[in-house]
């Protein structure tokens, strides 16, 4: 089961992490995200992002994070919505081009908060909901940072 060796190599960048020793982490996130994405394991391998992240935060890269925003991007993609990641002179956002929600963020707005708690698991690190839920309801995030 390549999904357990994805997991195992996840736990010990973790463990790395902790001890902070990034390069080794690092070198265990990559090497489980590789495997979850040939295995076709979008959530793995968001868990891999999202952890992947908090190491580039960790690190003080929070620049480097929009690797892990890109995977956002994608999440969104499979869902249905086409999105980009765009620089931004606050740092960076990642525009979609309509909502997957759109049927119920314009009585319920605070649906747009699974999009933030989801784009903030992926990338590791906190994001701006700045969603347009208007006639043509966007999904928006921002990510604070210079890098």
């Amino acid at each position: 089961m390549p999904e357990h060796i994805a997991e195992t190599l996840q736990n010990l960048g973790t463990a790395y992490a902790a001890l902070g020793q990034y390069d080794q982490a690092m070198a265990s996130y990559m090497r489980g995200l590789d495997i979850y994405r040939k295995a076709g394991d979008n959530l793995g391998a968001a868990r891999v992002a999202h952890s992947i992240g908090l190491v580039f935060g960790y690190q003080g890269r929070l620049g480097s994070a929009v690797g892990a925003l890109q995977d956002s991007v994608k999440v969104f993609r499979d869902l249905g919505s086409d999105a980009q990641v765009e620089k931004t002179a606050e740092g960076w956002r990642l525009q979609a081009y309509g909502c997957p929600l759109s049927a119920v963020t314009a009585g319920h707005p605070e649906m747009c908060e699974l999009g933030q708690a989801l784009v903030e698991e992926v990338v590791g690190a906190p994001v701006t909901e700045c969603c347009e839920r208007g006639g043509h309801p966007r999904c928006g995030f921002t990510i604070a940072g210079r890098n």
